[in-house]
């Protein structure tokens, strides 16, 4: 009878193991398609343009766009910006699907 019962608990360890890897396998499968998908994210191209911001305390202000090609070395009213943002092509830019 003793034996009968480490038998039944080894099979029970045996299933638990195997209910883990399925478990790990799945959640690797989630992951790989994860990784695949950051690979489209990093196919981004860009259109040139840049939105200029300049920081207001914790918050940003647009200070409008800036478009390279269109640039008069002249011109001295350049807005004294913080940051620049370059803006991407919206063709090649992935879906947003949330995390």
């Amino acid at each position: 009878m003793n034996m009968m019962k480490q038998v039944f608990q080894v099979q029970k360890v045996i299933k638990s193991e195997a209910t883990m890897r399925s478990t790990l396998m799945k959640m690797k499968a989630r992951l790989q398609a994860e990784l695949d998908n950051l690979d489209e994210a990093a196919k981004i191209e860009y259109t040139g343009w840049y939105v200029l911001l300049k920081r207001d305390g914790d918050k940003f202000e647009v200070l409008g766009l800036f478009n390279p090609d269109e640039f008069d070395e002249e011109r001295d009213t350049e807005p004294e910006w913080d940051f620049a943002v370059p803006i991407p092509n919206p063709d090649t830019y992935p879906e947003f699907q949330g995390w």
